[in-house]
This record gives structure tokens, C-alpha cells and sequence, in this order.
């Protein structure tokens, strides 16, 4: 459902009196208890029954019954008030059919991606008839077309290079593409305006020859070095190269300006209108016929996260307060929490996209910042989520268990239920894009009431629980219970937080207005730390290198294989820029597949329907809409061939757009363009090869050694009670953690030679693991770490500890236990080593003492001897206060489960290379 179309309460007066009560149909029904108008009417008019057969109705005279002319008649006025729907909200009514059409109930995804094709290849093929066919030319429209250079093969690069899944991402990918068209088209500008006829006899001799060299190479490396978009690069480079091959060609004349004035119908500006064209293309196909919004996809995702949480918590508490395990509830757990993660990912780009939706529209920028604010809440509940899994994974499910649970069962479930219930209806508002009004507020200040006495009573009757079995106040018996409870209640808090930022939003709304962010984007363009970076510096000699290298084969030629002043062989190079950073191999002959084939397809379309007959056009158009709908279905649905359709549709389309009676078909050019291309990723790749930083496996391992580097410095920051600041780097980690694993992926596709085969398995078992250790590491920062909400309702870290663990962390027994799990980390930094291990001898590492040491059970043994000692020394009466969240015997067993947490997930490692190594 759209977020603007939500059912708000019923009004009072919808049922009040003597009313009558119009359903969704259409039909009218009596309010039970109350005499309708037409029940009144009908008492009131005067009895009469009629003398003869002909003084009856005629429906009963042909043997039709009253009610049939009832029901069509309600059926009419139902017609009548679903097409007024339509009228009054066609967008909501295309969307519905397109439902419907698509089947999006049965697999969301292909309906978004079939649509969002056809749309493509609709709107592009309709919009070429009349530059293609004769058609409308006694009003002289296609030459108008053509004059004016608005649908071109330009402007068909520019459309499939700016569309995709949203309006936003489309706006945001316009912006790029304008803003390096312009920025390739400036320089050009210069340069003809102090050398109007461009380089004019011998090239050694022209001293316009030197400076446009010199100054185009110059800003070759340039645009690829500053921070910009890949796709402001990719469009600025292909505009740039074009016009300098114009400038550097001796047979050019002054056609781009005179002067510093602008030539309106020079190059330049040809160039700058197809390109506008093609992004306002983009735009109307995700805008029509109802807009495809990000800001409507990151409601439905915002709404999914937060209902999966509410049933996950639900779940997870229905195993927990089971008599014995039930494995397919905890793997549904599991699976529901990796599932969250991914939908938050996906949420956190939405939220970026829809920005551009939001410009300037006051409503639509309070919702997005709703939605900011719930994304941070709905990560925060996943990671306290994912804390539960190592209680209920080491549970035995004993008597002792059982007792405990059977009495809090019932509060935890009425405080998970109303946690639930007050955050979707947060969500619902946020979806909105509103606040609570007074009378909604008051309420809500009603709901946060009841559930904090909901936490007070669930912490009273858990510590009455311990008293009545026997059991002290910190027990090893009972830890899991403590940090099961303890994430319960942060989820409650996680609703409550949200509520109140509902309530008053205000102190966390973003006063920037739309112009200040732009400019703060543009300042990031001029990033140094980016900038500066070894693998950007990289990066940038290896696609300086290839774009030059091209341009200069294309200017000079070679002998008739090679045309002189050919700007496609370095354009080509440009439009095939990525951040790619695989295989070089695999990279490039996959883009010699697209680029080939699309060449091909195009100029076999245009041979067999170029003709002017009316079934050539038909077929023609038949075909194009049909290239372009494949293409950019397999483009937006496949990882695996997304690549290579795209280009497909970049390098082919181009061909069909032609008015029909020209040259047919014209096998030299075809000849000249794949040359052209084969040339140009022949270069690309011998480029890749030279300045490549590494093999994919290389860099994979390498950064599987920089992910432990920092958990192992953040772990020794966390447990050392000598540092003062916490340095958890969370996020960080996180990024790191994923940009591993996209390497693992790509050393897949490396050719391994004399090498053992890569170790996937056992490298998606060490990513496993080092997500399991950050999640572990969030919960055990949060558990010991003063914390507090700021009046922007944002979570605060204070500088040092909370004065509890700090006391808790100079106990010996807890520094044995951080040199304990310091140790098992250390272990890791050695295991992943095995990644380098390229023969087929056992990896060493593995047959040593430590290698195979069960370090899990070191560390169960140095939390019951701390466990036992907290007993013992410390005072637990004056510490009593408040809920769960800041009970210390429930906080410290937070911490002593996610130190136990991150030691399961490395002893899974271990069992992974020992199966692998």
C-alpha cells in the first residue's frame, strides 16, 4: 500500500444518527439499530396494490424479480465510483493494474524488473518512429528531429547509462551525467576559442597540436583523479574525447565557436542537447505512468524490517521459554535476522536516493528524515537481536531454566507484543512523513507509560524468580537468561527512543537546506584522504594510461585496419570505465562479448528491416522495443549477465536509429566500429595487467588481515581498563568486512595456474565469523559503555566506561579473561594465512598445539571463576535500580555472552579450515 493511501480512523460522524454507511463497494447498508431515509420515505408513502396484471412494474410483468434491477443498479453505481477512483488517482489505479499485470504478489522483484523494461522499451521505440520511419512528413517532423539532434545514438547512451530502479536513482544518476557532459564540453570550449580552426597543417610544427595535447592529457587524468562519480568520468571522459579528437584533427574547421561566443549549432552544443534529451527520457519512463519513488520503496522496507523484528522477537521468545530446544525455530531466527541485515542495507540506499525526490519539498524531507532515524533504530534492534543467538544456542533447557522462564514468560511476551505494536505505529507516522498531533501524542506518552512499568514489572519479577530458586545474583546457571532479558528490555527501550523522537522530531531534523548539501557534495570532490589513497592513485594511472593510449592510436591510425582521427577507439574506453578490481581477464572478455554483440545485433536488425515498407517499419519497431526490453531485463535481473546486456543495449541500439532509405547496411563500418572496440580493451587489458595491484586472492587474504587487524585493536581497546576511549569502530568494520567478501567473490573467476584451487568455502566460513565477532563486539561496547540520548535523540558514547566494569575489568580473573580471548583472536590473524597456502602440502598452522587448542573451553572456565568471584566481593543490594537495561548482574552477563559469542564463531572458523585446509 502507498504511504498516502493508509486508512486513518473513522470519523464519528460516518455512524452516528440515522446515517447511512457506504462500504468499500459501493453499496449502502442501514446502521443496525436505525431506520434508514429511504426506510422512512417508504413507510410514509401510501398503500396501494395494484388491480391487474398491467398495472404492475414491468420487470414483474416479464418475470423479472425487484431485486435484479436492485442489483444492477448497485452494480452500476459500483462501475460509476471505481472509474470516478480512477479519475481522481490515475497513478494509484496504473499501479494497481500493474500489480495485477506483473503479478508482483508472486514475485516482487521480476515485476519491478519486467515493468521497469518494458517501460524502457516502449518508450524509446516510440519515441524513435518518427526519426526512423516517414512518418508525419508533410508537417516535416522527422527532419525537425534531425535537425535538431534531440534523439540521437547519443541520446541513447545517455538514457540507458541515467535509468534505473527509482526516480531518485534516476535524478541522482541525470545529475552525474549532465554535470560531466558540461564539465567535457568546457575545456573543448577553450581551446577552440583561442584556436578557432583547431590544429591546422603539420602536426610537429602546430603549436595548437602541442597545447591541445598537452592540456587534454592534462585534464585526462585530471577527472579521473578527482573524486567525482564514476558516471560524471564515464560521460565526461566520452564527451572530452570526442570534441579534442575534432581539435586535434587537421580537417576540422572552426565549427565548435567563434570566439568565446557560443556556435549554436557547433558540436558542442549538438552534443550537450542529445544528452538532456536522453536523461529527461530516463526520467518520464520511472515517472510514468506513476512515479516508481525510492521514498516509497524505503516505506515498504522500513515497514518489513519492523514487522520481521516484532515476529523475530516473538519467536525467539517462544523457543527461549520452550520446554525443550526446538533447532527449526532458532534456524528460523537465524535466517530471519540475515534477512533484516540485507533489508537494512537495501533500506540505507533507499534512504540516500529518495534525497533527490525530497529536494526542496518540506514533507517529503521530514520523511526521510523519519525514515534516517528508524533505519538507525531498526540497526540497533538487529544487533541486540543477534545477541540472543549465543543464549539460546548454549541453553540446556534444564529445570532450573524452565522454572525461571515460566514465570516471566507472560510479562516478556506483553512487553515484547506492546514493543511491536508502539513501533509499527511509529513507522506508520514516519511512512507519513508527519508527527503525532495532540490528541495521537498524548497517546503515544500513554503507550511509552505502560511500557515502561511493562519493563519495571518484567525486571521485579525476574529478580523474585532468583530469590525464590535459591540462586545469587550473578550465577553461570542463569547467564543466558540475564542477557536474554537484557536485550528484551533494550528492545523496548529501542520503542520507546523512537516514540519520543515522534512525538518531537524536531532537535533531529536536518536544517540544511537542498542547495547546502549540493554544496557539500561538491566539496567532496576534492576529498585528499580519497584522493590521495594508494588504490585510487592506482586506479587512476592504469585508466589514464589505457584513455590515452587509445586516443593517440585513434588519432594517428594504422595503415587501413585503423581509420586516423578516430575518437571511438578512446570514447569506447571511457564508457568502459568501472571500479571493477577482479580478474582482468574475466572483466575484459566480458565487455568484448557485450560491446561485440551489440555491434552485431545492430547492424544485422538494420540489414534485414531498414527498408521503408510498412512491414519493415513494423518489424523494425517490433524488434528494437524487443533488444531494448530483453537487454535491460537481463541488465536490472542478473548479476551474472547484467554486464554484458547493458552493453548490448549501449553499442546496439545506436545502430536502429536511422531514417529508413538510407544506407542499409554498410559492412565496412561495422568492420571499422569492432575493430575499434577489439582495440580498445586489447589496450585496456594489457594496462590492467601491467599496473594491477594484485591478484583478486591476493587482495582478498589481504583484507581478511586488515578485518581482524582492527577487531583485534578494538577488542584490546574495549577489555583494557587502562584506555579511556572506546574504539569499537563498529561501522568501520563492517565496510571492511564487506569489501572482503566482494573480493572472495571475484578470486573465484582468477585463473589459478599451478595453484590449489581457491578455498571458497572456507572463506565464506571466515566472513561468517568475523560478522559474528563485530556483532558480538557492538553488544559487548554497548553493555559496558556509559551511554545516553541527546536531545537529538541520537545515541551518545561518553568518553570512558561505565564506573562498574571499570571496577569489574581490574579484577585478575577478568584481565586473564581478555588475555584469554586476545589469544583466540591472535589465532585467527594466523588461520586466515591459509588463504595464501597454494600448494597441496597441509597448511602448518593447523598441526601445531595452538592451532588445534579448544580455546571456547578456557574461556567457559574463566567466566565461572569471574562469576564466582563477583559473588563473593561485590555488593549487589546498592546496586538495584531501574529496569533490566541498567541491572549489573544482567548487564555484566551482556558482556561475559558476547565474549562467549565471539569465541563460538571463531571456533566454527577453526572446524572450517581443518575441513578445508
Amino acid at each position: 500500500p502507498q504511504c498516502s493511501n493508509l486508512p486513518g480512523p473513522p470519523s464519528p460522524r460516518r455512524f452516528s444518527g440515522r446515517a447511512r454507511v457506504r462500504a468499500r463497494g459501493g453499496r449502502t447498508m442501514p446502521v443496525p439499530g436505525s431506520t434508514s431515509h429511504s426506510d422512512v420515505e417508504a413507510a410514509s408513502a401510501p398503500a396501494s396494490q395494484p388491480t391487474s396484471p398491467t398495472e404492475s412494474t414491468p420487470l414483474v410483468s416479464k418475470g423479472v424479480k425487484p431485486s435484479f434491477q436492485r442489483q444492477a443498479t448497485e452494480s452500476a453505481k459500483e462501475l460509476a465510483l471505481k472509474f470516478k477512483r480512477v479519475l481522481s488517482n490515475p497513478g494509484a489505479a496504473a499501479k494497481n493494474a500493474s500489480s495485477l499485470i506483473f503479478q508482483r504478489a508472486r514475485n516482487a522483484r521480476f515485476a519491478e524488473h519486467a515493468e521497469l523494461a518494458i517501460r524502457a522499451g516502449l518508450y524509446t521505440s516510440l519515441l524513435m518512429v518518427p526519426g526512423n520511419f516517414h512518418i508525419g512528413e508533410s508537417m516535416h517532423l522527422p527532419r525537425i528531429i534531425e535537425d535538431s539532434r534531440i534523439l540521437t545514438a547519443e541520446a541513447m547512451i545517455q538514457f540507458f547509462l541515467t535509468m534505473y530502479r527509482t526516480v531518485g536513482e534516476t535524478l541522482y544518476f541525470c545529475w552525474c551525467g549532465m554535470f560531466g557532459n558540461v564539465l567535457g564540453s568546457l575545456l573543448p570550449y577553450l581551446l577552440f576559442a583561442m584556436y578557432p580552426k583547431g590544429v591546422v597543417g603539420d602536426y610537429y610544427t602546430s603549436a595548437a597540436f602541442v597545447a591541445g595535447g598537452c592540456v587534454g592529457s592534462i585534464m585526462v587524468v585530471v577527472v579521473l583523479w578527482l573524486n567525482l562519480d564514476i558516471l560524471t568520468k564515464i560521460f565526461g571522459l566520452s564527451t572530452f574525447v570526442w570534441h579534442w579528437m575534432g581539435f586535434m584533427h587537421p580537417g576540422v574547421h572552426g565549427t565548435h565557436t567563434d570566439g568565446f561566443s557560443v556556435t549554436w549549432d557547433g558540436p558542442i552544443v549538438k552534443m550537450i542537447l542529445p544528452a538532456f534529451s536522453g536523461s529527461m527520457l530516463a526520467v518520464v519512463c520511472t515517472s510514468f505512468p506513476y512515479p516508481i519513488l525510492a521514498t516509497d520503496k524505503a516505506c515498504l522496507s522500513a515497514r518489513k524490517i519492523v514487522s520481521m523484528a516484532g515476529q523475530t522477537w516473538v519467536t525467539a521468545a517462544h523457543f527461549f521459554c520452550a520446554p525443550i530446544a526446538q533447532p527449526f525455530d532458532l534456524a528460523k531466527v537465524e535466517h530471519t535476522v540475515e534477512k533484516m541485515n540485507s533489508e537494512m542495507s537495501r533500506l540505507h540506499g533507499l534512504i540516500d536516493d529518495s534525497w533527490w525526490e525530497a529536494f526542496g519539498i518540506p514533507r517529503a524531507k521530514r520523511r526521510q528524515t523519519m525514515l534516517t532515524q528508524l533505519n538507525s533504530v531498526s540497526y540497533e534492534s538487529c544487533e541486540r537481536l543477534t545477541s540472543i543467538v549465543t543464549a539460546c544456542t548454549i541453553e540446556d533447557f534444564g529445570p532450573l531454566h524452565q522454572q525461571v522462564m515460566n514465570r516471566v514468560k507472560g510479562k516478556l511476551m506483553d512487553l515484547l507484543e506492546h514493543s511491536s505494536s508502539l513501533l509499527a505505529k511509529c513507522t506508520e507516522m514516519a511512512c507519513e512523513g508527519e508527527f503525532f498531533a495532540d490528541e495521537a501524542k498524548n497517546e503515544c506518552f500513554e503507550e511509552i507509560s505502560d511500557l515502561r512499568n511493562m519493563l519495571y514489572a518484567l525486571a521485579k519479577e525476574f529478580k523474585v524468580v532468583k530469590v525464590d530458586v535459591g540462586l545469587p545474583n550473578m550465577s553461570v546457571e542463569l547467564m543466558s537468561e540475564h542477557a536474554f532479558l537484557f536485550a528484551a528490555s533494550n528492545y523496548a527501550h529501542i520503542a520507546i527512543h523512537f516514540a519520543e523522537f515522534m512525538c518531537d522530531p524536531s532537535p533531529g531534523m536536518d536544517t540544511r537546506g537542498p542547495f547546502q548539501s549540493l554544496i557539500d557534495s561538491i566539496k567532496e570532490i576534492f576529498d585528499t584522504d580519497e584522493m590521495f589513497s594508494r588504490q585510487h592513485l592506482n586506479w587512476t594511472i592504469k585508466n589514464s594510461a589505457a584513455v590515452l593510449v587509445c586516443f593517440w592510436i585513434g588519432l594517428f591510425g594504422y595503415q587501413n585496419l585503423i581509420r586516423e582521427h578516430e575518437a571511438g577507439i578512446a570514447c569506447t574506453a571511457a564508457i568502459l570505465l568501472s571500479r571493477f578490481s577482479g580478474s582482468a581477464m574475466k572483466k575484459n572478455l566480458t565487455r568484448l562479448q557485450g560491446v561485440v554483440i551489440g555491434l552485431v545485433a545492430g547492424q544485422l536488425g538494420i540489414a534485414m528491416f531498414g527498408g521503408c515498407q510498412l512491414w519493415a517499419q513494423v518489424c523494425l519497431l517490433v524488434l528494437m522495443c524487443g533488444y531494448i526490453t530483453g537487454s535491460w531485463f537481463f541488465y536490472l535481473d542478473s548479476p551474472s549477465y547484467g554486464g554484458i546486456t547493458l552493453l548490448m543495449a549501449v553499442f546496439g541500439v545506436p545502430a536502429f536509429i536511422r531514417r529508413c532509405g538510407e544506407k542499409v547496411s554498410d559492412p565496412t563500418t561495422g568492420f571499422y566500429e569492432v575493430i575499434d572496440c577489439v582495440i580498445c580493451i586489447l589496450v585496456m587489458t594489457i594496462v590492467d595487467m601491467i599496473f594491477s595491484v594484485g591478484r583478486p586472492s591476493v587482495m582478498a587474504h589481504a583484507a581478511m588481515v586488515g578485518v581482524w587487524d582492527r577487531i583485534l585493536l578494538s577488542v584490546n581497546s574495549v577489555m583494557d581498563p587502562l584506555h579511556e576511549e572506546l574504539l569499537s569502530h563498529g561501522f568501520h568494520i563492517k565496510h571492511h568486512i564487506n569489501e572482503a567478501e566482494h573480493l572472495g567473490v571475484e578470486a573465484q573467476d582468477e585463473p589459478r595456474y599451478w595453484r590449489t584451487p581457491w578455498k571458497a568455502n572456507t572463506f565464506t566460513a571466515g566472513i561468517a565469523c568475523a560478522r559474528c565477532v563485530r556483532v558480538n563486539l557492538s553488544n559487548l561496547d554497548f553493555s559496558i559503555s556509559c551511554r545516553r540520548r541527546g536531545a537529538d535523540h541520537k545515541e551518545v558514547h561518553a568518553a570512558g566506561r561505565d564506573p562498574l566494569f571499570q571496577m569489574v575489568m581490574m579484577m585478575p580473573g577478568f584481565l586473564e579473561l581478555r588475555r584469554r580471548n586476545l589469544r583466540a583472536l591472535k589465532r585467527m590473524q594466523q588461520l586466515v594465512h591459509i588463504f595464501v597456502h597454494e600448494v597441496e602440502t597441509d597448511f602448518p598452522y593447523l598441526e601445531s598445539a595452538e592451532g588445534q587448542e579448544d580455546m571456547y573451553g578456557t574461556i567457559e572456565d574463566a567466566v565461572q571463576q569471574i562469576v564466582t568471584k563477583l559473588n563473593a566481593e561485590f555488593d549487589w543490594e546498592t546496586e538495584r535500580t531501574g529496569d533490566l537495561t541498567k541491572d549489573p548482574a544482567s548487564r555484566i552477563s551482556m558482556v561475559f555472552m558476547a565474549i562467549m559469542g565471539m569465541n563460538f564463531g571463531m571456533r566454527s572458523f577453526v572446524q572450517a579450515t581443518l575441513r578445508g585446509g
